[in-house]
């Protein structure tokens, strides 16, 4: 399981505990989140998958399938194009078409993000983050400002940088890579009207250049489908692998 950008390996705790019945999971936290060692300057999408490309090779040792969401699914996507050996099947959850990395700015999410920045300024705790995020984002649940405030509190700093100024996709196309991969894909896509940050065209033109994809578009569910709908993902995950 490889997590979305800022986040860590408990995104999934909301689906680990269905899908440990009958599958050996492994949740990582990506360099530079959560607790996972730092390399500043070095948070882009092929240094991440990189990481995860010798953990497969090292500890896994035989193909693998990935489940990712957002930055943890273009991870995926490069893995499964440039080290096929390690990968059985991936599920792309909300991945992001290469060209957005350089239009971050006009994505919905973006002033969530400086938001993020402008809290983690402060270099405080947990708790000082949580009081942060409560003042600058006042209408969000608080059980998503805490778990966002956990996250954010150990987080490195140069990996939000990274993504605010465009640079975190360097080295990542997805018009190169997905025409490589030979595994089976399913593809979610969250809905762009609830703040999913794959549209309707990215996903067709993604779609048309992988060779085995299965497709499913998750109305209302925003940019975290496995969190706002979970049993329907969770359907749909075992349908794919049911069927496969």
């Amino acid at each position: 399981m490889l997590h979305g950008g800022t986040d860590r390996w408990a995104a999934f705790e909301s689906v680990i505990p269905a899908l440990s019945e009958e599958w050996h999971i492994y949740a990582l936290d990506f360099r530079g989140h959560g607790k996972s060692g730092r390399v500043p300057g070095a948070y882009r999408i092929p240094q991440y998958a990189s990481d995860i490309v010798s953990f497969l090779r090292n500890h896994v040792g035989e193909p693998a399938t990935l489940l990712g969401h957002s930055m943890g699914a273009d991870s995926s996507l490069w893995i499964a194009a440039e080290a096929p050996d390690t990968v059985r099947a991936a599920v792309l959850e909300e991945p992001l078409y290469s060209h957005n990395g350089t239009r971050i700015k006009e994505f919905a999410v973006y002033p969530s993000l400086l938001a993020f920045q402008a809290a983690i300024s402060t270099q405080g705790s947990a708790r000082d983050i949580t009081s942060e995020l409560t003042r600058l984002r006042p209408n969000w649940p608080e059980s998503l400002i805490r778990e966002k405030a956990e996250c954010l509190s150990i987080l490195d700093p140069d990996v939000l940088s990274l993504i605010v100024e465009g640079h975190h996709t360097d080295g990542y196309d997805t018009e190169d890579l997905l025409p490589r991969i030979s595994a089976p894909v399913l593809m979610i896509q969250g809905d762009p009207e609830r703040g999913g940050l794959l549209n309707d065209s990215e996903a067709q033109r993604m779609q048309s250049l992988l060779r085995d994809c299965t497709f499913v578009k998750m109305p209302g569910s925003g940019h975290e489908p496995h969190n706002r709908q979970t049993d329907k993902f969770l359907e749909i995950f075992k349908r794919f692998f049911d069927g496969s």
